[in-house]
């Protein structure tokens, strides 16, 4: 055993860097983790919005919801390759327009939907254009979620 004059307190080098290379590799593996879950959550924010402005048009045509006009009419939502359009009326075309909500870069809808259109009926909120789904895409995950909606109006997710 050595003299307390010469004990030396602290690390050697060999166990600094073994340490900083255990902390680097934890680093590391966090990083590739991490960043594969911010599109993950991009497209699941961007399905959940669409779902709930399908949810919001389809109850208004259900109560009857006038939107300022005499009488009550149908509700919907047009859907483009990057974005979509909350509208009243049986169609875009011919309706009134309501809001539009651009998608995030890198993701792409596509819709099974007769001129790209989810139209519900007034009063019972079936689709008007039978059943069909909504599939959005995430460009850089390569992820795809579907939306489907039957001819009674029923919303669901299908991956």
């Amino acid at each position: 055993m050595l003299p307390a004059a010469f004990r030396k307190n602290g690390f050697t080098l060999i166990e600094v860097l073994v340490v900083m290379a255990i902390f680097l590799g934890l680093f590391a593996m966090s990083v590739l983790v991490f960043s594969n879950m911010i599109p993950r959550a991009t497209l699941d924010g961007v399905v959940s919005t669409v779902r709930a402005d399908l949810l919001s048009q389809q109850n208004k045509a259900m109560i009857g919801e006038t939107g300022g006009a005499g009488s009550a009419s149908s509700f919907g939502i047009a859907f483009t390759t990057d974005s979509y359009t909350l509208f009243r009326g049986d169609s875009r075309s011919s309706g009134q327009d309501e809001a539009t909500t651009t998608l995030p870069e890198g993701l792409i809808v596509t819709t099974s939907f007769p001129q790209d259109e989810v139209v519900f009926s007034t009063r019972s909120g079936a689709s008007l254009g039978g059943s069909g789904t909504i599939t959005l895409f995430e460009e850089s995950a390569q992820r795809e979620t579907m939306i489907e909606v039957n001819q009674l109006g029923v919303i669901e997710n299908v991956e």
